[in-house]
């Protein structure tokens, strides 16, 4: 589930169960001379954020019309800044939640939608021939810890 926590947004509702699932973070360390020894100390330079990327399969089955652009959409509005003081723009923050496994407080840094059956889909064509929306699509989703 992603909860927005600032900006325009409300929530989305997945199931999420996925073959495998990448937590990626990276620390700089310096190394720093020191006399009369073979190699230097390592001092701690600053870590950087905690990131996740989500790869989201959408369908139609079992909802509305609508629904795969609907929940598109949902996701992108994530993305647009909030106004804080003087018109200052902030990124909106999201919760991601994955059960009682994982939670955490992030921004999303990159939003790539797909729209195309899903492999062994149940149909050829992208999109509804009467309503001309789309019936299936992927969207994956880049998650950056914002603490």
């Amino acid at each position: 589930m992603l909860i927005s926590q600032g900006g325009a947004g409300g929530s989305v509702v997945f199931q999420y169960n996925p073959y495998e699932w990448d937590i990626e973070k990276s620390v700089d360390w310096k190394e720093v001379p020191a006399a009369g020894r073979e190699q230097g100390y390592l001092e701690y330079g600053c870590g950087h954020p905690r990131k996740v990327t989500l790869n989201i399969e959408v369908s139609k089955d079992c909802n509305s019309e609508y629904f795969v652009v609907g929940f598109f959409e949902a996701i992108m509005s994530m993305t647009r800044p909030s106004s804080v003081g003087m018109g200052a723009n902030r990124p909106g923050t999201v919760q991601f939640i994955m059960g009682a496994s994982f939670n955490m407080t992030a921004v999303i840094e990159k939003v790539k939608i797909r729209f195309a059956p899903r492999k062994g889909g149940n149909g050829f064509y992208m999109a509804d021939p009467v309503t001309l929306l789309p019936k299936e699509g992927t969207v994956i989703v880049h998650l950056a810890e914002y603490i």
